[in-house]
């Protein structure tokens, strides 16, 4: 099976999580999400539901891709570094 150049998307909140590293207090349904920190440094756990990869199959080629819903002068311009993980 081949997928070329397949969308898939975040369905809805329930689909997200974040969680605090200092406290491990986890908000879930959050109406936007802050990589890498909210107040202090977070895990971010995003799912896609309707991604199915079959068994043995090579992933060769992914990109996500996350939209800007506000800009703070002098915080959204810092350079930053994001780690990103899959699972089955």
């Amino acid at each position: 099976m081949q997928l070329t150049d397949a969308v898939f998307s975040v369905r809805s909140r329930d689909d997200d999580a974040e969680e605090s590293v200092e406290t491990g207090e986890i908000s879930l349904g959050s109406s936007d999400l802050e990589l890498m920190s909210d107040g202090g440094e977070q895990v971010v756990l995003i799912v896609f539901p309707a991604v199915t990869v079959p068994a043995r199959a090579t992933i060769t080629h992914a990109q996500v891709l996350f939209d800007v819903d506000e800009v703070r002068p002098g915080q959204s311009d810092a350079t930053t570094s994001v780690s990103i993980y899959g699972e089955a």
